[in-house]
């Protein structure tokens, strides 16, 4: 089966268009644990970036309801 390739055009950072890749009609698709199978590097760098902003947030708000709890004063 023949896949039909389009060319796609993108601008560089200078303004220029360039046609320099093409896609194809029919993409590959993956379900969430073949995703997890085949990138497990960007899943975990993932969970670590995502942890570490909430738990950040987290720490914020603990250390200010804390401070102000009167035993704490």
């Amino acid at each position: 089966m023949m896949e039909e390739a389009t060319t796609k055009n993108r601008l560089d950072f200078n303004g220029n268009v360039s046609q320099d890749y093409t896609v194809t009609q029919h993409q590959e698709h993956h379900s969430l644990w073949q995703s997890l199978k085949r990138w497990p590097k960007v899943v975990g760098y993932n969970l670590a970036l995502s942890s570490a902003i909430l738990l950040y947030g987290y720490d914020l708000v603990i250390v200010g309801t804390v401070s102000a709890m009167p035993a704490f004063q």
